[in-house]
């Protein structure tokens, strides 16, 4: 029973990582870089944001965000040109108030014509949609249903979701109850903002720390979201080819190099941390699910197990 039982969990870790895996346009985990770890290796420039802890604490794991001049952009790239079918999530923490741009895909001068996740100057949580093309058009956001959440230094999870030309915001996975259906236009000299409204100069920047986004080419189910608030969260972030190499049998590790280890629950929270020499160590847990994290002087490795006993 227990073998079957383990058997189960892992086919559904399986499928639910398929699952969200189908469909990602563009995903920045932010763990030591601004890489975009989808297949369409997008390339980005970096200017003031630095690295800080993520909403688990761990080093190096999310970008912090001045409120003045700090933005990632994103190079342009027609494929984020998505009108009737998409979605959008990201992990913040903000620190203050006003119009803020948290992470969208804008005209880079006049921030107009696109999408974006952003902050309103009632301290709502917003996803608007433009059309304003700088004579003719407009934009409407879908605001969240509370009004308290800038500068409330809280990690929350946002995800503006376009479904059949109909946008929907959700926070912390409950969908809010605004909606709205203007249709975004687009132009050729677009990108992703992150941190900000407007490439070319500072404009509604934001204030505080932002992690994992993922763009989608369509819309997520709410499970799916759920599982992005939930099981994602753990931070569970793939790094290609990691030079720390994990070996897990019941609650044993073997590692190939001094490391700080950290392991989480199901719930994010660190329930073991120590510093250990290579070798073979045993992690007195109960039975469960949990993530367990490396971290050595070059690289960094995520995995999921399961202890059994």
């Amino acid at each position: 029973m227990k073998n079957f039982l383990f058997l189960f969990l892992m086919f559904c870790s399986s499928v639910f990582s398929q699952s969200l895996d189908s469909g990602l346009v563009a995903y920045f985990p932010f763990l030591y870089n601004a890489m975009d770890y989808s297949d369409n290796n997008h390339k980005s420039t970096v200017t003031g944001a630095t690295l800080t802890t993520d909403r688990f604490g761990a080093p190096y794991s999310a970008y912090l965000f001045d409120g003045i001049d700090d933005n990632i952009i994103v190079y342009p790239n027609p494929i984020f040109e998505l009108a009737g079918n998409r979605t959008l999530s990201v992990w913040v923490q903000s620190n203050d108030t006003g119009h803020q741009g948290i992470v969208g895909y804008l005209e880079s001068s006049d921030g107009h014509m696109g999408y974006m996740i952003g902050i309103c100057a009632d301290k709502s949580f917003t996803s608007f949609e433009d059309n304003y093309n700088g004579t003719d058009g407009t934009w409407l956001h879908t605001k969240s249903d509370d009004y308290t959440y800038a500068g409330d230094r809280i990690w929350h999870h946002i995800v503006g979701l376009r479904r059949n030309d109909t946008t929907h915001l959700y926070v912390d996975n409950v969908r809010q109850s605004a909606t709205t259906i203007l249709k975004p236009l687009f132009s050729e000299n677009s990108n992703i903002l992150i941190g900000t409204a407007k490439a070319s100069y500072p404009f509604q920047n934001f204030s505080g720390k932002i992690d994992e986004i993922r763009l989608y080419n369509r819309p997520l189910t709410e499970v799916e979201i759920s599982m992005l608030y939930g099981i994602i969260s753990i931070k569970d972030k793939v790094i290609p080819k990691p030079v720390t190499k994990m070996n897990i049998s019941n609650d044993y590790i073997r590692i190939s190099e001094d490391s700080h280890i950290k392991c989480f629950d199901m719930l994010g929270r660190t329930i073991y941390q120590q510093f250990k020499l290579a070798g073979n160590h045993k992690i007195d847990l109960p039975n469960g699910i949990y993530v367990l994290e490396l971290l050595t002087k070059n690289s960094s490795s995520r995995k999921r197990f399961q202890i059994i006993k």
